[in-house]
């Protein structure tokens, strides 16, 4: 595998390609060095590649998809989160529990994994398929963060309850 010359020869070449397929330079740019990483780790790991440029172009278009595929899912749990800003849940003992604020505190994977299955009721594979991950992660993430809302949402973690706001 002769990266060097593929990155002289045809990296040019092959980024203005995945950004005609993408219809992002920046993106391109950025698919395109990922795959080339992921050449040299494929070669380092004794399975060659016979043609690079067309395969680190593959891998770059497959790359910046999943990456407008993973846009499109955080945007979509955005703004199903955009309601909950306001959502609330009064406690037993009359407090007041943000859930919002406790969903936006987890760490992102976990974030979109709760908005698509437990808001959307997005199945595990499909959510696992969406974000380019294993049912596994996705399973861990939802785990986590019932977990993490388990304890956010415990007495500790309550708000004294706010007056709704005057027209």
């Amino acid at each position: 595998m002769d990266i060097d010359g593929f990155l002289e020869r045809d990296y040019d070449r092959v980024v203005r390609s995945v950004a005609l397929a993408c219809g992002d330079h920046p993106l391109a740019r950025e698919a395109v060095d990922e795959a080339v990483t992921r050449a040299i780790d494929r070669h380092s790991h004794g399975r060659p590649i016979d043609n690079l440029p067309g395969w680190i172009t593959v891998v770059a278009i497959h790359w910046a998809n999943r990456w407008f595929r993973r846009r499109r899912v955080e945007a979509g749990a955005l703004a199903q989160l955009a309601p909950l800003q306001r959502a609330s849940i009064d406690g037993p003992d009359g407090t007041h529990i943000d859930v919002a604020r406790a969903v936006a505190r987890l760490p992102l994977r976990q974030r979109e994994s709760v908005v698509l299955h437990y808001l959307h009721d997005i199945s595990i594979d499909q959510i696992a398929e969406l974000l380019g991950v294993s049912q596994g992660t996705v399973k861990s993430a939802l785990s986590r963060a019932r977990h993490t809302l388990a304890a956010a949402l415990s007495d500790d973690a309550r708000l004294p309850r706010r007056e709704p706001h005057a027209p």
